[in-house]
């Protein structure tokens, strides 16, 4: 979480430090994403090992890993995703500190 009242006030004033706290912000948010992808690993792989179900035999039954796997591709995506605002973040930084807008 971030507080925007107070990055906002940091952007009028120092609108290259606000980029870099900003890139901090997702620099961290993919560490958190990439924690979680290196968690959620192996429960996948174990699924398919172990041919694992859910639901009610009888009633309805369904496959674990392909639930698994989207949440692995999800967690991808945000992970790619916060790396690449982090980027833009620096190299907004980058350009504020050398004076372009």
């Amino acid at each position: 979480t971030r507080a925007d009242v107070l990055l906002e006030k940091i952007k009028r004033t120092r609108p290259a430090f606000a980029a870099r706290l900003q890139a901090l912000y997702h620099l961290v948010g993919a560490a958190l994403m990439a924690a979680i992808l290196w968690a959620a690993w192996s429960p996948l792989l174990e699924a398919i090992r172990i041919r694992e179900y859910v639901g009610a035999i009888g009633d309805f039954t369904a496959p674990a890993w392909p639930v698994r796997l989207i949440m692995l591709i999800g967690l991808t995506t945000t992970l790619i995703t916060f790396l690449l605002l982090a980027w833009v973040d620096l190299r907004r930084a980058s350009a504020l500190q050398k004076g372009a807008p």
